[in-house]
């Protein structure tokens, strides 16, 4: 593999079948989607052009009918796909190095457009002649095998390829080399002795289900705080209700979360932790995420169904937020901040409204300063990890110089969040819930521990995800959390007593 190519994924290492004697006389011909890339070319230049230039996305689009060639003509045009941004198999390319090494011509044969498969060989510098579609015919299944039949003669080559339409040209050719097949396609290899498997198989859903950041969806579960703070937790109607509006969120995050993902794909692969998610990598095929995000929407809309007529405007104002803010507001400095703690507070006060019960103020002003801090924190983690030297976060809209203004605000936020608490807890209004009111006052040090922990940590440099995320796996946290529910379980005890 050459130097310049620097793979963003690749498959567990296995054995590749070497080159015999008789290979040498026998052209190696080369597929590039999904066979040297773990992507593919069409779907990457759809993508793109979808996101950044709607209306010449569109006018392809209802050109369509003059034939996929075509279409791949007018993407490649119209689009920027440098190959030193691609995520390339790299057991592949070695293994592609290691045939011409040994003597072997090779070829790199393709229906992505000429001009990539150009651009692909100049960059690789492992192929003897590029071949690609020209704007008429589209290279792929029948067409490629009647041509590579024409060039080298029926079973005159070799050929590596990974999908179906490539068993045309299997047929056609001496030997086939499968990379990372479809089951059906391990089926088909089976029964024949001229296959050869170089890679292991495509994986299962476990891409998708990754690329759907399930690990996110404890957010959600702040629908169900409501009845606590209503003391109404016994209601089982209103936990079906809220089961369905926590289900309905999840599945609508997600498809957010795939959307941006999808526009984000080259920005991703630049990013030193955001390269290894499953579509940035290429573990989940574009043309799968891109059917995933409908399939997602229509779970959401079912559950939000179920969960009363009052879910379904929640769940599309939130669906609209979130959109806009992956799309543009996110990039505004500090509204940023505000609209991420405030999806915090909506999934409370959505809960409030589908259980139904009645929402206490306090609470809206702790879960606002709490999550304020806990966005900040989140915000100061992506400024302070800058490590290429430039002043700005292009993606954000801050500068480097902003992280100290960050962390003050998220610090105080985090401090006006205990005061909170310790106001409320201190009211008469809590102290005509609870006859041992005093014990909660625990909760106070316990929660400004938990948040300095976080700042520091962040400080650091040592909290690299969402601290909502962070959470879930941090042992510490999770002896906060029973320290705070033993207080709840003593004041609760001496309460009934």
């Amino acid at each position: 593999m050459t130097k310049d190519v620097q793979p963003q994924h690749a498959p567990s290492p296995r054995p590749l079948t070497e080159s015999t004697a008789g290979d040498k006389d026998v052209p190696l011909c080369v597929d590039l989607d999904g066979t040297l890339v773990n992507t593919d070319y069409f779907w990457e230049g759809a993508a793109q052009l979808l996101f950044r230039h709607p209306a010449q996305f569109a006018r392809i689009v209802c050109g369509f009918w003059r034939g996929r060639a075509w279409v791949k003509r007018q993407l490649t045009q119209c689009t920027n796909l440098p190959p030193d941004s691609l995520p390339w198999n790299a057991d592949i390319l070695a293994w592609v190095s290691r045939q011409k090494a040994a003597g072997r011509k090779t070829i790199l044969v393709t229906a992505a457009d000429q001009s990539i498969a150009d651009a692909v060989a100049a960059h690789l510098k492992l192929f003897d002649q590029a071949i690609g579609s020209d704007g008429v015919t589209n290279l792929k299944g029948r067409s490629k095998a009647a041509l590579l039949v024409e060039k080298f003669g029926r079973a005159g080559f070799d050929y590596v390829g990974d999908s179906r339409a490539d068993i045309a040209v299997w047929k056609a050719g001496r030997r086939a080399y499968l990379v990372r097949p479809s089951p059906a396609l391990n089926a088909w290899a089976s029964k024949r002795d001229s296959a050869t498997t170089l890679t292991g198989p495509r994986g299962s859903l476990r891409p998708l289900f990754r690329a759907l950041r399930p690990q996110h969806w404890v957010k959600n579960t702040l629908v169900f705080l409501p009845l606590f703070t209503a003391h109404v937790w016994n209601q089982a109607d209103a936990w079906w209700k809220l089961a369905g509006l926590f289900l309905a969120l999840c599945f609508g995050a997600s498809a957010v979360y795939l959307l941006n993902d999808l526009a984000d794909i080259q920005s991703d692969r630049r990013h030193k932790d955001k390269r290894r998610r499953p579509i940035a990598s290429g573990e989940l095929p574009i043309a799968d995420a891109f059917l995933a995000i409908p399939l997602c929407l229509l779970l959401a809309v079912s559950f939000c169904l179920a969960a009363g007529g009052e879910a379904l405007p929640l769940l599309l104002g939130y669906l609209a937020a979130t959109t806009a803010y992956s799309f543009s507001l996110k990039r505004v400095p500090i509204l940023d901040i505000l609209l991420l703690s405030g999806f915090y507070v909506f999934r409370i006060v959505a809960g409030a409204v589908v259980a139904p019960v009645q929402l206490s103020p306090w609470l809206i002003a702790f879960a606002m300063f709490l999550f304020l801090s806990l966005a900040a924190a989140k915000r100061y983690v992506e400024l302070t990890s800058l490590s290429d030297g430039s002043r700005a976060n292009v993606s954000r809209g801050y500068v480097r110089e902003d992280y100290a203004m960050i962390a003050a605000v998220g610090v105080n936020c985090g401090c006006l969040a205990v005061l909170v608490l310790g106001l409320y807890v201190n009211s008469d209004t809590f102290r005509t819930l609870y006859s041992h009111a005093t014990v909660f006052w625990l909760l106070c040090p316990l929660l400004l521990y938990w948040l300095i922990r976080v700042w520091l940590l962040a400080g650091r440099r040592e909290l690299r995800d969402d601290p909502v995320v962070f959470a879930i796996t941090d042992r510490v946290t999770w002896i906060v959390a029973a320290l705070g529910a033993l207080v709840f379980y003593v004041a609760m005890t001496a309460h009934f007593r």
